[in-house]
């Protein structure tokens, strides 16, 4: 029979109390243990965050690339990043599980200190002892409580919690280390619950201070565990009607390297220590009581290795207004562009009466550039769980966050989202820049329309001028999702390898936009969907007129036909209509002034290519290259750059 989680704590407790028999010579070193503080930060190395092993249902598989701490001992920008590889500590503690190192403390100490870099010791020989611990070796005597084997047996026949043996084996090991206790959200956990389990980790203190160590959490996972009736209702784009039962789960064995020495910051998301300083955060980042626990968002670590940020209400559970819902993430701007997510959405059983619609369009995901905006629309009323996974586009999508969402009021009209889109969502993304559209001039996929001509337009840079690709528009009329034909034009401009799209919609109201790319293989036409847009006159306001006028002026500029010879004075031109547009205080997120941004920086790479072709100066062409190199969107210069690089050789050689 499984226990409950209020059952498996206070066994925790009982078996904390007992101990090693010379515990009382090592309590009496604890009054001299350094003050509690947030350490200097550790955080995970960016090639750790692009190799991370595949997280399923909350199980970590390691990986060797997944063996490094990025440790930042100062807070300056200009301090040097210290990389640690645990590889080769690993293999070693995991070996030493094998050759009977455990019989006693010195050998135990002796054996893992071996080799350890003097810089790290404190962190590596923490490291080796979790690996050790977490090895599974049958003993067939019973070793005594001092030893390490004894200490690992006690674990095993469930005498001794992860936390106490992993306490008692660092400071066997000459390391300080204690124990701490606190409310968890571990798997058990569901957002806007406020009975949490009660749980114990570490903190170990090392070269870099007091770092926190989560040992039960390292060696183990709880899978399958469900601690209420959901139904799941949609996911990815599609409509299903699952039930999800209530369910104990079961541990597996792993070793899930992000709770050894993480952020204290991001730590504190899933496990609140009950002694403050023990937090290990600064005093306006603690939390003071359960209630300001339980009200935190549900956020897990690969959220906070992907660099995101929410932005939107923070709090685990929220209430839809009017029947909808807002979710908003904030990302890095080096990585947004190659970042997608996949969503869950759950019904708690029995919340609602009314039948739930037949189609799959309650939930969207929203880009533009950084920003990622989760919308929910509910047609009836209920208690709903919205769970959100990511991940760069072309790998695995983690856990990132859940949040509970109340809807005591349905929305009005009850019209959902006009299409669907699984893959892609609203907006140019991965699959969109892959296809070789770039440089959108609408970088968001919310686009207000005009109620005085009902047209919109939008354009891209073609990477390559010879692929095909099509656009639909479509409605929702009675419930159903309707093509509205004759409603969109797409023309070609060769010259400036640009896509524009027009669009002219029947009606004021919500309608979709799908672009698709065209392709032929085998003589069989095949269509991928690759960005989508929602085109809505309800949510247009008119302009300001000198907003208008800047914007005009700014839009003249950038369509002026300019010769190679003349580019630099469409440059400085467009240059003077953006400081306008400054001056007209319009903001830096508006989406033509983006646009002209992302057109200048093109035309000034290329203009930089043709002073190039101009000048023949080897240290110039050198370091404009190295500049153009770097562009995101070089591909659209591809044919000026085999120039430039054609005459370096020239000019290398001494042909020039």
């Amino acid at each position: 029979m499984q226990r409950s989680s209020d059952e498996e704590a206070a066994s925790d407790e009982r078996r904390n109390r007992i101990e090693p028999l010379h515990r009382t010579n090592w309590q009496d070193v604890l009054p001299n243990y350094p003050t509690a503080s947030p350490p200097d930060k550790i955080i995970v190395s960016k090639k750790e965050e692009d190799n991370t092993a595949v997280d399923l249902d909350d199980i970590y598989i390691s990986s060797d690339d997944a063996d490094r701490l990025s440790l930042e001992g100062d807070s300056e920008p200009e301090k040097e990043i210290c990389m640690i590889s645990f590889k080769e500590i690993d293999e070693h503690a995991r070996q030493g599980a094998l050759a009977n190192i455990g019989v006693s403390f010195n050998a135990f100490t002796t054996y893992l200190s071996k080799n350890l870099a003097s810089d790290h010791r404190l962190i590596l020989l923490a490291r080796a002892i979790v690996v050790w611990m977490n090895e599974d070796v049958t003993l067939n005597v019973q070793p005594s409580h001092d030893t390490p084997d004894g200490l690992k047996k006690s674990l095993q026949t469930g005498e001794l919690c992860h936390a106490t043996c992993y306490k008692w084996l660092c400071r066997g090991a000459n390391l300080q280390c204690v124990r701490i206790s606190g409310y968890t959200k571990g798997k058990q956990y569901d957002p806007g619950n406020d009975k949490l389990a009660y749980g114990f980790w570490n903190a170990v203190f090392t070269e870099y201070g007091w770092q926190i160590v989560h040992p039960k959490w390292i060696c183990g996972a709880l899978r399958g565990h469900r601690a209420k009736e959901w139904v799941q209702i949609e996911k990815d784009g599609e409509r299903v009607e699952s039930r999800v039962h209530r369910s104990q789960g079961h541990l597996v064995k792993t070793f899930r390297q992000r709770y050894f020495m993480p952020d204290p910051k991001v730590f504190l998301h899933e496990c609140c220590a009950l002694d403050t300083k023990w937090q290990l955060v600064e005093m306006k980042d603690m939390i003071l009581n359960q209630r300001q626990f339980v009200s935190m968002p549900y956020l897990l670590p690969h959220f906070f290795i992907a660099g995101l940020n929410l932005t939107s209400e923070q709090n685990c559970k929220v209430n839809s207004v009017n029947g909808i819902c807002k979710i908003e993430i904030k990302g890095k701007t080096w990585n947004a562009d190659k970042f997608a997510f996949k969503y869950e959405l759950f019904l708690y059983e029995g919340s609602c009466d009314a039948p739930m619609p037949s189609d799959s369009r309650m939930v969207c995901n929203f880009r533009a550039r950084e920003m990622f905006t989760f919308e929910v629309r509910f047609p009836v009323t209920g208690t709903y769980k919205l769970v959100i996974r990511g991940g760069p586009s072309n790998s695995f999508k983690n856990h990132l966050m859940s949040t509970l969402i109340v809807c005591d009021s349905a929305m009005s009209g009850g019209n959902l989202f006009p299409i669907s889109c699984p893959e892609t969502g609203y907006g140019p993304g991965p699959a969109c820049r892959k296809a070789g559209l770039i440089t959108p001039s609408k970088i968001g996929g919310r686009i207000d329309v005009p109620k005085q001509d009902m047209t919109s337009s939008i354009s891209f840079r073609m990477v390559d001028i010879a692929k095909q690709f099509i656009a639909e528009c479509h409605g929702e009329v009675g419930g159903r999702v309707k093509t509205i034909k004759d409603s969109v034009k797409m023309n070609k401009v060769v010259a400036t390898k640009m896509l524009i799209i027009i669009i002219t919609v029947p009606s004021e109201g919500e309608f979709g936009l799908a672009i698709n790319e065209v392709e032929y293989k085998n003589n069989e036409r095949k269509e991928q969907n690759i960005c989508n847009y929602l085109l809505s006159t309800y949510t247009y306001e008119e302009e300001k007129a000198n907003v208008k006028l800047a914007k005009k002026s700014l839009k003249d500029a950038l369509s002026l036909e300019a010769s190679p010879e003349r580019l630099p004075m469409k440059i400085a031109s467009i240059k003077t209509c953006i400081k306008k547009c400054h001056d007209e205080k319009i903001p830096s997120t508006d989406e033509e002034l983006i646009f002209a941004l992302n057109e200048l920086k093109l035309l000034i790479h290329r203009n930089s290519l043709r002073e190039c072709l101009m000048t023949k100066d080897p240290l110039e062409i050198r370091e404009k290259l190295k500049l153009v190199l770097k562009y995101e969107n070089r591909l659209l210069l591809e044919e000026e750059i085999d120039q430039v690089l054609r005459l370096q050789k020239k000019v290398d050689k001494g042909l020039e």
